[in-house]
């Protein structure tokens, strides 16, 4: 054990990979910004590789990765991983990890184990493809349940993921907004021409973009759907999805873009990360997620100064608040109608929106409060009395 580390409190933070995705943006925010001086964070991934690996390699967190293997094996990875740390709290992100968490709570009584709740679906086994998929979610969340009463606390990103945590049930459940780091997500008038020279798209063109994951959470069909009608109505908009296409979502997606010949008008972006030099380039934000936690993209693009319209699941409307429109969610003629509304607005109008929107950012959403609200009950755990005190302070509702 490095004897840096020594007499600082070790937090172990759990996730399946490091891959480019909102949940594991925050766990890197969240490391890279923790008091050094009373913190010392380690990453635990059950799978190697991730874009965020060499960003968090560069700042000097150390990583470890538990591989393939059985639930056993890796657990007892896991477990040897800890100690070796002396991780005293063990801080998961997913649902995956969370049941490796609590195992591992179970077989170590001393460690304090907080769990992360990113979504704020009644039935996420719904979600899942296949049979087996859906019977493995089932499982998981059935252990869960088994094991939830050793979290020391469950830390929720979004409003709606705390109701549903405290539905019927007992245990210390946390609201923690995602933060978003508005130095890096900012007005950027450079960006414009950016986004326009690597799409090859016309300045004069307005552009509508999306940053999502092709999965099926994310609704693509729904956007698309509407994306047909809104350039159906308007020749100079351009829709641009930024998110990892390589999946069966992505190609459902490719071909419903062709079937509706939207070639020219709806652009497959891929998964960037430097997204921050193109998205305030934009015009218009969109979100047609069917569910969703607190979604940084919406957040990182009302920080670039952009009038957004989103689904009402989970804590979109919150997010967005007066900044931009909120529409049933699965609805493309709303999505389309509201896309419409905002699109005939005057260019100077959409820019008074959009700077409402990053002003609500900067008071809600800050990366500062999300990390003294997480360190607050990383305090609290390791206290005197090594439980989490009730009055452990916390972000508050607010809006």
């Amino acid at each position: 054990m490095d004897s840096e580390l020594i007499d600082k409190t070790v937090v172990g933070f759990l996730i399946p990979d490091l891959r480019l995705g909102g949940a594991e943006r925050q766990l890197a925010v969240l490391v890279e910004n923790s008091d050094k001086s009373r913190f010392a964070p380690i990453v635990i991934t059950l799978r190697p590789g991730g874009a965020l690996v060499q960003e968090l390699e560069a700042k000097g967190i150390p990583l470890y990765c538990l591989g393939r293997g059985s639930a056993p094996q890796v657990l007892r990875r896991l477990l040897r991983v800890l100690r070796t740390a002396k991780v005293k709290i063990l801080y998961s992100f997913l649902l995956p990890t969370n049941v490796y968490a609590l195992a591992a709570r179970l077989l170590n009584p001393r460690l304090r184990v907080v769990i992360g709740i990113r979504n704020a679906v009644g039935n996420l086994a719904a979600w899942e493809g296949s049979r087996w998929q859906r019977l493995r979610v089932r499982a998981l969340f059935a252990v869960i349940a088994a094991l939830r009463r050793l979290a020391a606390a469950e830390i929720a990103n979004s409003r709606a993921g705390t109701a549903l945590a405290r539905r019927g049930r007992q245990g210390r459940v946390y609201t923690i907004p995602n933060g978003i780091d508005i130095a890096r997500w900012k007005l950027d008038s450079s960006a414009r021409v950016r986004l326009c020279r690597e799409h090859a798209i016309a300045t004069s063109n307005r552009i509508v973009v999306t940053v999502a994951n092709f999965s099926p959470y994310k609704d693509y069909p729904t956007l698309i759907h509407a994306a047909a009608q809104v350039t159906a109505r308007y020749a100079d908009v351009v829709f641009v999805a930024f998110g990892d296409d390589a999946t069966v979502t992505g190609q459902a997606a490719r071909q419903l873009v062709s079937q509706l010949g939207l070639e020219s008008r709806f652009i497959f972006a891929g998964v960037r990360n430097d997204l921050d030099r193109f998205l305030a380039g934009a015009d218009v934000f969109c979100l047609a997620s069917a569910t969703e936690g607190f979604s940084n993209a919406i957040g990182e693009a009302m920080a670039c100064g952009l009038p957004s319209v989103v689904t009402d699941v989970g804590d979109s409307a919150f997010i967005v608040g007066e900044a931009g429109f909120t529409v049933p969610a699965r609805d493309p003629s709303r999505l389309a109608e509201a896309l419409s509304q905002l699109l005939e607005r005057g260019e100077e109008q959409r820019r008074q929106l959009g700077a409402r929107a990053r002003e609500r950012i900067v008071s809600l959403f800050s990366v500062e409060k999300m990390i003294e609200s997480h360190q607050n009950i990383f305090r609290a755990l390791v206290d005197a009395a090594g439980e989490c005190s009730a009055t452990a302070p916390t972000w508050q509702d607010g809006g």
